[in-house]
């Protein structure tokens, strides 16, 4: 069973710039969401918000725990820990370092005249200067066709689909959410508030169980 998919991989798109990344959230937000497993909770999502001394400076920090029982017996667990840094719309650091039930990984990427060079599992690459994390807390984020898997550092390869307003649950209500379909080599739905910030997604596992991210 592998999760991975659920919380890792990069965008790059190639619509017009986003207005800037400080501009959707303000300085300590921290945005926690419940991840459910066929409907019983598996673990939590983190994400904090901290505006740099330099103008344009932004660092997200993200950290993820997912552990799945049977009774008493631990079947898998999934621990990532995430630090991005945004001057203005550009990703111009990652640092990523992942246990996938006991596999190891860590990634590396850091922001250079050509674009954004990435240290995977598997192999070092520059990527496209504009590129963007998965942590896709942001509507204009989720676009494009080409993604990096944060947890390994691998290509995927995606289209994304709008599909209308859909009524979901987060912050314990029931809310309207603007619906983006992904497909291809990573496959999802995500909701979005008016505001743009995610405030839901759903997948599929490897298991075939259902796996749903809520915004608390």
């Amino acid at each position: 069973m592998r999760w991975g998919a659920v919380v890792a991989a990069v965008i790059w798109f190639s619509a017009p710039g986003l207005d800037g990344a400080q501009a959707t959230v303000p300085d300590g937000l921290r945005l926690e969401y419940r991840v459910l497993r066929d409907g019983f909770e598996i673990g939590r999502h983190k994400t904090w918000f901290r505006h740099g001394d330099e103008a344009e400076m932004m660092t997200v920090e993200t950290e993820i725990r997912i552990t799945v029982k049977l009774f008493f017996i631990t079947l898998y667990t999934y621990r990532l820990d995430s630090i991005e840094t945004w001057r203005g719309d550009r990703l111009v650091a990652l640092e990523s370092s992942t246990d996938d039930d006991d596999d190891l990984y860590a990634v590396h990427a850091v922001a250079e005249d050509d674009g954004l060079r990435v240290d995977g599992a598997q192999e070092t690459w520059t990527a496209p200067a504009m590129i963007m994390p998965t942590s896709l807390w942001r509507r204009e984020m989720a676009q494009g066709s080409l993604l990096l898997g944060v947890d390994q550092g691998e290509a995927l390869a995606v289209v994304f689909h709008e599909a209308g307003r859909e009524t979901v649950t987060a912050g314990g209500a029931e809310v309207s959410a603007a619906k983006l379909v992904v497909s291809g080599d990573l496959e999802r739905e995500l909701w979005y508030g008016d505001d743009g910030i995610l405030l839901h997604m759903r997948l599929i596992g490897s298991d075939g169980s259902t796996i749903t991210y809520e915004l608390q």
